[in-house]
């Protein structure tokens, strides 16, 4: 399953975490010993719409909530910045009626 290709992108600028995925420890003497806790970093992105249309909302919220419902299924997602599909799944949606017709829309995906 993938990420309807009817929406259009988010706006610029959007962000992305990388997950930190080293442990540390501190000794008596001062010093630090540090490894990886896991094996691989995962982003997070935060993508953002304002003013998204009704029609786009509507195809967005049946995706996230119908569909993949939130967090449960992973989707494949082009990120527009580089072109690249990601296995993601979404961990935050949240949608603002702006003016009627109009939504602001924040969505977060996290890597698989």
């Amino acid at each position: 399953m993938n990420f309807p290709t009817s929406i259009p992108n988010p706006e610029y600028p959007f962000k992305v975490e990388h997950e930190d995925n080293s442990i540390t420890s501190k000794f008596e003497d001062g010093t630090v010993q540090s490894r990886m806790k896991f094996t691989k970093s995962r982003k997070t992105w935060t993508l953002k719409w304002s003013g998204l249309k009704q029609n786009h909302y509507n195809t967005l919220e049946n995706f996230i909530v119908n569909q993949v419902h939130h967090q449960a299924a992973i989707f494949g997602w082009t990120n527009p910045a580089d072109n690249v599909m990601y296995q993601v799944r979404c961990i935050k949606f949240e949608g603002e009626l702006q003016f009627i017709d109009y939504w602001n829309v924040e969505l977060q995906f996290q890597e698989a």
